[in-house]
């Protein structure tokens, strides 16, 4: 962590730098965190906790139980887009909560799913179908691919 590399081109002032500055600020770092009890500090609950054995010290609970699924679900409806995938979700979570509402009187208050579609309309621009290669936008749909070069990040010719 030391350890020095000499510059040959030093700037005024400097002329030997630390060889592995990344690595040294990332330990300091997580040494001061360390010393000072903030670098675990979900570990420990809150002193005025009424329970602490009922923290769970890590998030297994969530990726398994929560995220997870969410993650395969809009995997699986990829095509869903927008409003739509969050809808999906929301229904998702919906029948997995602890007391949920009745459906009927969710579905009436969103105006029978009416307003989500309206959304989505709104967000999907319709007349807008050019790219616009200086900024590297691809059109909305296309049929084909460009064989002249153009500076964007997308097809390029040539060897790297």
């Amino acid at each position: 962590m030391n350890e020095k590399t000499t510059i040959t081109d030093p700037s005024p002032g400097k002329e030997k730098v630390f060889t592995h500055q990344r690595a040294r600020r990332a330990f300091y770092r997580l040494y001061h965190l360390a010393k000072d009890g903030k670098l675990f500090a979900y570990l420990t609950p809150h002193p005025s906790a009424k329970n602490p054995e009922a923290f769970a010290s890590t998030t297994n609970c969530l990726e398994g139980g929560i995220n997870g699924p969410l993650k395969l679900i809009a995997r699986q409806h990829h095509g869903r887009k927008g409003e739509r995938q969050r809808t999906n979700i929301d229904w998702w979570l919906h029948f997995r909560t602890r007391d949920p509402l009745d459906p009927h009187i969710i579905a009436k208050q969103q105006n029978w799913g009416k307003d989500s579609l309206a959304k989505v309309e709104t967000l999907t621009p319709v007349n807008n179908n050019e790219a616009n290669h200086q900024t590297g936008r691809p059109a909305l749909y296309d049929n084909h691919i460009d064989i002249e070069y153009t500076h964007s990040v997308g097809i390029r010719k040539g060897t790297i």
